[in-house]
């Protein structure tokens, strides 16, 4: 249910929106309902009232969900153990690449493990990544960092929202800072 649950905090609006396709329905047709803070007596309370609504959606129609929360970048919600075949990581979300660069001495092949996220620093929707290179560090301790990263970052966004998400950078890149300043 996280998955399709979302907070909204834009403006003046503070509220938890419920977002579904009900599978059985023949058009497939997205449904949408917000429950906000004002009208249901605060946070808590909107978010409780989300979620019993998308309990009762489900238990009257008999319905599945077909979103698989994809939006936060979580492939396979109900089963996070599973990963697509070409994911060498064994996280989603976390991923290796690497390319060459030409530079004024030549060519530079540049190796990195990322994580990437949907809900950015501001808080913001985006498609980014946070590279963590091979050659700055080890190939397992970017790959390590990386899927530090991608974990935490999920972990706040579940618990947090965007507003979590926020909080995460910051605590992130103050951990960067202090890691540089002591090396």
């Amino acid at each position: 249910m996280q998955a399709h649950i979302v907070r909204i905090e834009t403006g003046n609006t503070r509220a938890w929106q419920v977002r579904y396709n009900l599978a059985e329905v023949a058009t497939r047709e997205y449904h949408s309902k917000a429950f906000y803070d004002s009208r249901c007596g605060g946070r808590k309370k909107a978010r409780k009232a989300a979620e019993e609504y998308l309990a009762d959606v489900l238990s009257r129609a008999g319905a599945t969900l077909t979103s698989t929360g994809r939006r936060i970048g979580l492939k396979y919600p109900e089963n996070p153990q599973r990963v697509q075949r070409h994911n060498l990581s064994g996280r989603n979300g976390v991923y290796r690449s690497e390319f060459v660069t030409r530079r004024a001495r030549g060519e530079q092949e540049v190796r990195y493990w990322a994580a990437s996220y949907t809900i950015g620093p501001d808080g913001q929707k985006t498609n980014r990544s946070r590279r963590f290179y091979i050659g700055e560090r080890s190939e397992e301790d970017a790959r390590r960092l990386a899927t530090e990263f991608r974990e935490g970052w999920e972990h706040a966004f579940l618990t947090g929202g965007n507003v979590g998400v926020k909080k995460f950078f910051r605590q992130w890149d103050a951990r960067r800072r202090k890691l540089e300043r002591s090396v």
